[in-house]
């Protein structure tokens, strides 16, 4: 009778263990964040000087998880609206410990504008190699400059010199 106690008891704990072990082959993972997007930009993207709002409106971020699903999100948090100065600014979108970024312009009506800058020779093909050079009217004025078609910013390449 001692033996077959022993060995009920010890029937039970192994199935309890048994019960209690996950299946390591099974595969389940908890789902996680791997990273936000930001599938469609905001309508504007355009502020003026001193505005107070951002619009968000038409803007459609995405969360993607670890199991390769996704879906859109809009309980995000911004951080980098400003309109006290021009310039272009950075917004950032966080949502579970992820980030995501677009850019806006900020204008400011009461900034000096200058002339837009005049390419020498204009343009055309060329059989040799020739310098470029860029000039404008505005006294004091920075030239910046790109070379793939995009508009320059202020962190642009600074014209100092003509260019081949």
């Amino acid at each position: 009778m001692h033996l077959r106690h022993f060995t009920l008891i010890t029937m039970a704990f192994f199935a309890l263990a048994f019960i209690s072990c996950p299946d390591p082959n099974s595969g389940s993972t908890e789902k996680t964040i791997v990273s936000i997007a930001i599938a469609t930009q905001p309508a504007n993207t355009q502020y003026q000087k001193g505005d107070t709002q951002l619009d968000l409106t038409g803007m459609v971020v995405t969360a993607y998880y670890n199991d390769s699903s996704s879906e859109a999100i809009t309980d995000y948090t911004t951080s980098g609206f400003s309109t006290d100065t021009g310039g272009y600014k950075t917004i950032t979108l966080s949502y579970n410990g992820k980030t995501a970024t677009f850019t806006i312009n900020v204008f400011d009506p009461d900034a000096e504008t200058a002339e837009t800058p005049k390419a020498s020779p204009a343009g055309g093909a060329f059989a040799e190699t020739v310098l470029v050079t860029i000039s404008s009217a505005t006294a004091g004025g920075e030239i910046r400059y790109t070379t793939d078609g995009s508009d320059p910013t202020s962190a642009s390449t600074l014209y100092t010199a003509p260019l081949p």
